[in-house]
């Protein structure tokens, strides 16, 4: 079946792709907890925390927002620090942001998926990858964003350690 640049994969209700999410969660273990028709948390194990995906479903756009913020909290004169250390981290990653919560200064990783054309199996794929791929950028920058938060270092430093790749495992 081809689907015309004016039909969407998910038009009706039983389309949801978190019903689809909830069984593959179920399937490989993820803790996981739906909130609301439209929003799922994911609990996922990293090697520096364990992280909550919010996963959000919006009909009108036939998308999927991801948000995962981190369990770490900015005080208000590292903010600019911050600010600073998001353009250089933003500009290294291809796919989403990390972003900072204006309420309660928390770091998050976030992405959006549009899904109006991609078929129920392929989409359900992309969100698998998209929460490892999240999981494994939050990992990445954790150890930056708490030096950060405990004013231990300044933007620059925190995005060169950051950058900074190894090879396997001590």
């Amino acid at each position: 079946m081809t689907i015309s640049p004016f039909e969407f994969a998910y038009s009706d209700v039983n389309s949801n792709p978190l019903n689809l999410l909830e069984e593959l969660a179920t399937t490989r273990h993820w803790l996981s907890d739906r909130i609301h028709e439209n929003l799922m948390i994911l609990k996922a194990a990293g090697m520096n925390d364990e992280y909550f995906l919010q996963l959000e479903w919006d009909d009108e756009f036939n998308s999927l927002q991801l948000s995962t913020p981190l369990n770490i909290k900015l005080k208000d004169e590292y903010i600019s620090a911050a600010a600073e250390l998001f353009l250089k981290i933003n500009e290294s990653l291809w796919i989403g942001h990390f972003d900072l919560s204006a309420i309660n200064k928390q770091p998050s990783y976030r992405h959006t998926l549009l899904l109006h054309t991609v078929p129920s199996p392929i989409a359900i794929e992309m969100i698998a990858d998209l929460a490892e791929i999240a999981v494994t950028e939050c990992d990445r920058f954790y150890m930056t964003f708490k030096m950060l938060a405990s004013g231990d270092i300044r933007s620059q430093e925190a995005f060169s350690i950051a950058m900074f790749r190894t090879e396997g495992e001590a």
